[in-house]
């Protein structure tokens, strides 16, 4: 990477680079904070840009839009970032423990189901109300909607498998004919709800 980077853009500090994608390996699938990101890399707002971009351009990283309707209510401008290889953010960060024993085990399910859709060429989306709801992805294909969320160990109780304030609110807003939940193993359906284990990752479609 930082071989690439020396002969693709002019950079005076690779040191910088590297404490950039290290820095944006902790925090896949968390909203981008340009702000907070200059400042504990060391660099200006347009040097950042240039190195992200950069980045994206290699297909190393990924910036995924939040999807909205209502500007008032509703996040339109940060995004969240994924790698497109959950294999070089692990080398980045030099952990390759098994998933049940990690800390990041969520964001690394997260990322994993992010590659798969750009394997399938489709881009999701995020959605994040201003008070705190959010839902992992949003795919929107073929004139329809599908809300997205990644999960670990699901427990049920008498009235069913958990659905998250926040997804519930988003299915009741947008009304889309389905959601997914993904988890470790359960796989249901459950009104208009399906829950499916990770490893069943197909087009929702």
């Amino acid at each position: 990477l930082l071989r690439d980077v020396k002969d693709l853009i002019d950079i005076a500090d690779d040191y910088k680079m590297q404490t950039l994608v290290k820095a944006l390996s902790i925090q896949i699938g968390n909203i981008l904070s340009y702000q907070e990101l200059s400042a504990s890399v060391g660099v200006s707002f347009q040097t950042l840009k240039k190195y992200l971009n950069f980045l994206e351009r290699t297909f190393i990283l990924y910036r995924i839009p939040p999807y909205y309707r209502n500007k008032r209510t509703e996040l339109v401008k940060n995004p969240k970032i994924y790698f497109g290889d959950t294999g070089l953010r692990n080398a980045v960060l030099n952990d390759f423990r098994r998933m049940d024993i990690r800390v990041d085990k969520g964001a690394l399910y997260e990322n994993f189901h992010f590659s798969e859709y750009l394997k399938e060429g489709i881009t999701p989306s995020f959605w994040r109300t201003k008070s705190g709801a959010e839902v992992d992805f949003v795919i929107e294909e073929y004139e329809k909607l599908f809300p997205i969320e990644i999960k670990g160990r699901l427990k049920a109780s008498p009235s069913g498998l958990p659905i998250s304030p926040s997804f519930r609110s988003f299915m009741t807003k947008y009304r889309p004919e389905r959601g997914f939940v993904y988890n470790d193993e359960v796989s249901r359906r459950q009104g208009d709800v399906f829950f499916l284990p990770h490893w069943a990752h197909y087009p929702i479609y």
